[in-house]
């Protein structure tokens, strides 16, 4: 099963501190909406889920430049379905340490395109599941289990997206889809 993630509102507020040697670094974070594709997974629904961490960029020349991120990531998916007189769902958490390595392009001055590998270490996965009675609310089964041990400890994505610097504020607003290349479960 791959994975494919969008990642939206990246309001990156790098308190970027800026030297003459063309090197920067601040914090950023926002909301990314996961997704999963493949077998098993047709009724599953996006899930948003925070990301907060840290960057540093070098600026290469006028037009290049190259930044590496380490982020905190909640990622995830829900599904829910109506079978008789029950109503079930299933949500599932999984949190990662992703560390994206980017190209960035620089079309205008202060927009840029950005692209390269990115690799993730899983740290935990939760699965949770309930079930209610549909016609009088009365919850039946509530469970949280430890999905960890059914997921792979590492992946591999290629994020594509762009980053607009606001003026000299050291404020970046992004947005970036982030493509599973590697299955997140195991076989």
């Amino acid at each position: 099963m791959k994975k494919i993630i969008v990642l939206i509102a990246c309001v990156a507020a790098t308190g970027v501190a800026s030297a003459q040697s063309g090197f920067s670094f601040g914090v950023k974070g926002g909301v990314n909406i996961a997704s999963m594709v493949g077998a098993g997974t047709d009724e599953a629904r996006s899930k948003p889920g925070p990301y907060l961490g840290g960057m540093i960029e070098y600026d290469c020349c006028r037009e290049l430049g190259i930044q590496a991120e380490v982020l905190y990531s909640r990622q995830g998916m829900w599904a829910a379905e109506t079978d008789g007189s029950f109503a079930i769902s299933a949500s599932l958490d999984n949190h990662y340490v992703v560390v994206p390595l980017l190209m960035k392009v620089r079309v205008l001055p202060n927009l840029s395109v950005d692209f390269g590998p990115q690799f993730g270490l899983l740290l935990a996965a939760k699965a949770r599941s309930t079930q209610q009675d549909y016609y009088y609310g009365d919850q039946i089964t509530d469970s949280t289990t430890d999905a960890h041990d059914k997921m792979c400890r590492t992946e591999l994505s290629l994020p594509m997206g762009a980053t607009y610097k606001i003026g000299s504020t050291g404020l970046q607003v992004g947005a970036r889809y982030v493509m599973g290349l590697t299955n997140i479960t195991k076989k």
